[in-house]
């Protein structure tokens, strides 16, 4: 294993613990501000802490193509960002 891959599980570890908090506390908070729209944001960092995990497994074991990691890499961003996002896009209720 080199000092490239160590460095990046690590970076990845990170963010994925990070994420993870964050979508808890978002979760929770939606649940004590009463705004249920929260909760897609809070869906949206955990589809990144399972892309973290994803990408440390196919780095230590998975032995996937570059391509197809790529893929999914490109696939779970987009769907974090349509979760973080749709509660601006949504219409407020009146």
């Amino acid at each position: 294993m080199s000092n490239f891959t160590t460095i990046s599980s690590l970076t990845l570890a990170a963010v994925g613990a990070i994420s993870l908090a964050l979508g808890f506390m978002l979760w929770m908070g939606s649940h004590r501000v009463g705004e249920p729209r929260l909760r897609w944001v809070a869906a949206g960092f955990w589809v990144m802490f399972v892309k973290s995990v994803f990408i440390i497994l196919t780095i230590h074991s998975l032995g996937l193509r570059h391509e197809a990691v790529q893929t999914a890499d490109a696939l779970f961003d987009l769907a974090a960002l349509v979760l973080v996002a749709s509660p601006f896009i949504m219409r407020s209720r009146v």
